[in-house]
């Protein structure tokens, strides 16, 4: 048996991230195990730790699958555990994939012993927001911006590249709690520029109580962008936002539509077969650690060995079709940017609710 870690919320406010992450988990070992015969001559096994988005439960996470023996560590979602992680991945030496923590400056530091198989601010910023707002003209941009980590990040990639890239938009900022769920002085405070377009950099039950407000205070409309996209497949969506959730919009790496593969339409064919639901009922973060897997997988196989330095070795080389398209990390001439060991070419999606309530890519 080859045995890798998982970390991620299994229970707390963020459980649905934690089930996508399970599920993502139980198709990876069935896609390897039972499709492709194992890894190196053996089973998988995934280890799955829940930190219930807290650093200090996530440390100790690593360190006690650490002292287990895994070989690999995947997972991940949020900024503030994933730079607890990285001291102890540095420590004992323990390739670590992550998939969904998007905080730049998990690769940005030049750590050796980290990837990402998922997006981060800086493509998120450049790569799809940047170019939506020009595509559709916007000149007056309101956002409100969870006040952890992710939010402050976030807002300084937003600022520098919009500078950058000489986006000639006004735009506001207004700091929110991601679990509350009262927000019309936020809201009144971005109603001054007339917004066009409000994004919700807010990862929690928050954004619900944020698009439906949006409605009563900034009036039809604004568009408005869940940047998180999470949020948006919660069960709770709808019965909270009502109405006001036809024609919102939310960031996703999936949509049954689009298949990027042959093993894209396996994910999601088996997904729907085994959880007797659509794909879109649940996170896209369920194809991004099942990716993640798959790359430590194919690692481990050409490494020939269980070795952490070997493995790190071969996920430099990485060039592997996954469920989410086809990852491939960049290399030491990236050391000191966003783009070292980060799959440079990610798919990233903004799909929009329909009057029938149902997701369509924009």
């Amino acid at each position: 048996m080859i045995k890798i870690g998982a970390l991620g919320p299994r229970t707390g406010p963020y459980n649905r991230t934690g089930l996508a992450f399970e599920r993502g988990i139980e198709l990876a070992c069935k896609y390897i195990n039972e499709e492709r015969g194992g890894v190196l001559g053996k089973k998988l096994e995934v280890a799955y730790m829940d930190h219930r988005n807290d650093p200090k439960l996530s440390a100790m996470a690593v360190e006690k699958m650490a002292k287990e023996g895994i070989v690999a560590l995947t997972g991940e979602n949020r900024t503030d555990t994933v730079l607890a992680d990285i001291p102890l991945v540095e420590k004992y030496g323990i390739p670590f994939v992550i998939s969904e923590a998007w905080c730049d400056a998990a690769t940005e530091r030049g750590v050796k012993w980290v990837f990402r198989t998922g997006t981060c601010d800086e493509l998120v910023i450049t790569k799809l927001l940047i170019p939506f707002i020009r595509e559709n003209n916007y000149k007056r941009v309101a956002l409100l911006l969870e006040y952890t980590g992710w939010g402050a990040a976030f807002i300084r990639t937003f600022i520098e590249k919009i500078k950058e890239n000489k986006i000639d938009i006004e735009y506001v900022v207004s700091v929110v709690d991601p679990s509350a769920t009262d927000f019309e002085s936020a809201l009144k405070s971005v109603k001054s520029i007339n917004p066009e377009l409000v994004i919700a950099v807010v990862s929690g039950h928050g954004l619900h109580y944020i698009v439906k407000q949006s409605r009563e205070i900034l009036g039809p409309d604004p568009h408005i962008l869940d940047i998180a996209g999470c949020p948006s497949y919660w069960p709770e969506y709808w019965e909270r936002v009502g109405d006001a959730g036809v024609g919102a919009m939310f960031f996703t790496r999936i949509h049954p539509d689009l298949k990027y593969n042959e093993l894209t339409e396996w994910f999601i064919k088996e997904y729907e077969k085994v959880y007797n639901e659509p794909i879109t009922k649940i996170e896209y973060k369920v194809m991004s650690i099942f990716d993640s897997i798959l790359v430590i997988a194919d690692a481990i196989e050409r490494a020939q060995s269980l070795e952490g330095g070997k493995i790190i070795e071969a996920l430099k080389t990485t060039k592997l079709k996954v469920a989410g398209g086809v990852v491939e990390f960049g290399g030491d001439e990236y050391i000191g940017t966003v783009l070292y060991h980060q799959n440079i070419n990610p798919t990233m999606l903004i799909c929009q609710f329909d009057k029938n309530r149902k997701p369509v890519n924009y």
